[in-house]
């Protein structure tokens, strides 16, 4: 017998480079796809909201990214299910950016597939059904075309031939330029860090700041820098090429 080569062992560095995850950018498409609506208009401060339950994550960095979302922008505020459903509602929810921080779970659907459900600090179950309910009275005319940021566990979950019942996918149907959020559940600790991160990157505006680059420069610098592969876990349903709209340029006289 021919005598046996032994292979080099390969580092963790060298081992990442031959992962297609950790050097691509990745999106979710589905089976579905938004309705076409004008282009967001720049605005002169970024219009965005913090939907989250304020019990969870004190311990985190979750006030700091409360901070950076209020800093230089038109931040809206939502803690229950009547604040979120009210505005969803409303014909133009013209938010760019909508970010939110809760747990995630999945709730029986009759004789349908369970459904991943939010809570915000009121408790009350927030779903696809009810973004369906609220937005489809304006599904041809209102301008809802955020970039969701849905940091709650399973908040980026692919659902196969049923995703249109999911969340962010519904979310999607309805206007979003896209939804990002992990595939599992995800550790708190690191949830802020994740989303601290991606946001004041994403807030920074201009087309070299994506949200499918900032995603994959996350994945990257988590995995190489931190030896923490848990950023490779969120994932992104359409909006790869989503960024914030630069103000600049536009009349301060002129609405917007």
């Amino acid at each position: 017998m021919g005598d046996i080569i032994a292979q080099p062992e390969l580092s963790l560095d060298e081992l990442f480079t031959l992962f297609l995850g950790h050097r691509h950018q990745i999106e979710h498409t589905g089976d579905a796809y938004p309705w076409l609506q004008p282009p967001s208009r720049p605005q002169q401060l970024p219009a965005v909201s913090l939907n989250h339950d304020t019990a969870v994550g004190k311990r985190t960095r979750a006030p700091e990214v409360a901070a950076v979302l209020a800093d230089g922008t038109r931040c809206t505020v939502r803690t229950t299910y009547q604040d979120l459903e009210r505005d969803l509602g409303a014909r133009n929810l013209d938010e760019q950016l909508m970010y939110f921080w809760s747990h995630g779970y999945f709730e029986p659907n009759g004789s349908e597939s369970a459904q991943l459900v939010i809570r915000l600090t009121d408790g009350r179950p927030f779903g696809g059904q009810t973004v369906r309910a609220r937005r489809h009275p304006h599904r041809r005319a209102g301008a809802f075309h955020p970039f969701v940021v849905l940091n709650a566990c399973h908040g980026g979950i692919a659902a196969g031939d049923v995703d249109r019942g999911f969340l962010g996918r519904v979310m999607i149907e309805y206007g979003a330029q896209g939804v990002l959020g992990p595939h599992i559940e995800m550790p708190q600790v690191f949830a802020a860090e994740y989303a601290l991160a991606f946001v004041k990157r994403y807030l920074s505006g201009g087309p070299s700041a994506t949200a499918g680059k900032i995603a994959l420069d996350l994945a990257q610098l988590f995995a190489t820098r931190y030896r923490n592969p848990l950023g490779l876990a969120y994932a992104l349903h359409c909006g790869m090429d989503t960024f914030l709209q630069s103000a600049e340029g536009i009349d301060p006289n002129e609405g917007g």
